[in-house]
């Protein structure tokens, strides 16, 4: 997921980490890392991001990634698995690089068995470098974001209605319209 500042990242990932659990009641695990919340130390570290987004780092946790045991983990149980991964671009190639490697293996060792789970990762990042073009891991589907429109900042404007106990306006989309165009510059 590649935008520039301020253009919905993080926002989407949110909306991402409330709707999909509703696919598969009790079935889904979402994670969510951000990368500008990681120690210094962690951010090198592939394989410490690749526990946490599983739900299993610890302090001190070994420095080898089992990788048979991980999708064991996740096969035996039937969980789907989501990591959204916020801030991506602040990961230095090295740890981008070692990180899809895991996640690609993981995927392989799952798809050679008749995988009753599954997992899924979602980066978003100012930037594709690192993300795209990696041998051996998969080349992902980078979804870029256009900016927000109207629409977008009305049904915003609801959900924030909808969570104070208030009602919407008559004529919310035209308020939702002048945000966008006072954002947009046009005001």
């Amino acid at each position: 997921l590649v935008a520039s500042p301020q253009l919905g990242k993080s926002w989407l990932l949110r909306q991402i980490a409330n709707t999909v659990p509703n696919d598969r009641p009790g079935r889904w695990v979402v994670k969510w890392i951000d990368v500008r919340t990681l120690p210094t130390e962690i951010m090198g570290n592939a394989h410490a991001i690749l526990l946490m987004m599983l739900g299993r780092w610890r302090q001190g946790s070994a420095e080898r990634v089992d990788i048979s045991g991980i999708a064991d983990s996740i096969t035996g149980r039937g969980m789907y698995h989501l990591c959204l991964l916020d801030s991506a671009e602040l990961l230095d190639d090295g740890t981008i690089y070692l990180l899809r490697q895991y996640l690609d293996e993981i995927n392989e060792e799952i798809s050679s068995r008749r995988p009753a789970g599954r997992i899924a990762m979602i980066a978003a990042s100012r930037r594709d470098r690192g993300w795209t073009g990696l041998d051996p891991a998969r080349l992902p589907q980078v979804l870029r974001l256009s900016e927000f429109d109207a629409a977008v900042i009305e049904e915003a404007l609801k959900k924030l209605a909808e969570r104070s106990g208030r009602q919407t306006m008559p004529d919310l989309y035209q308020h939702a319209e002048r945000i966008y165009r006072l954002c947009d510059g046009q005001i």
